[in-house]
């Protein structure tokens, strides 16, 4: 019995707090609930170059990507203090992608650290622009 105990608290100890959520998925409800640290725009770019983009910027950004869904399209990243001085390695960002019936995609940059979300969210979208207005001319010239 003793061994198992001393096996469990290695276990916690190794893994830290953070192991329960790669094993039983991530709850989004707090960014869900959040009004105030909320910002979006709409891209016209598959959403699998969205998705892309906003794990590179992320690490662009020297930020830790904490937790991916492609099938839900979100993703969730931490340390942040390259992009926003006063937010804390432990504030998260979520973004989220969710189509619309025009083809498009919002884009969602949430977190409860309202001042970093929009600083975050105005490099994202920044780079997100660039690209969707590349493409746009690319079809252009191939029409």
């Amino acid at each position: 019995m003793k061994k198992c105990i001393i096996l469990f608290f290695a276990i916690v100890f190794l893994y830290g707090c953070g192991a329960p959520k790669k094993f039983a998925g991530y709850s989004t409800l707090h960014f869900q609930r959040e009004t105030v640290g909320r910002f979006e725009t709409v891209i016209d770019l598959p959403a699998h170059r969205i998705f892309r983009k906003n794990i590179d910027v992320v690490e662009t950004n020297h930020a830790r990507v904490l937790f991916t869904n492609r099938r839900r399209m979100f993703v969730v990243a931490s340390h942040f203090r390259n992009v926003y001085q006063y937010s804390l390695d432990s504030t998260e960002i979520g973004m989220f992608i969710t189509p619309l019936e025009d083809g498009t995609y919002k884009v969602e940059v949430i977190s409860n650290n309202s001042r970093l979300a929009r600083a975050f969210s105005e490099l994202l979208f920044e780079e997100l622009r660039i690209i969707e207005e590349r493409d746009i001319a690319r079809r252009q010239r191939q029409n």
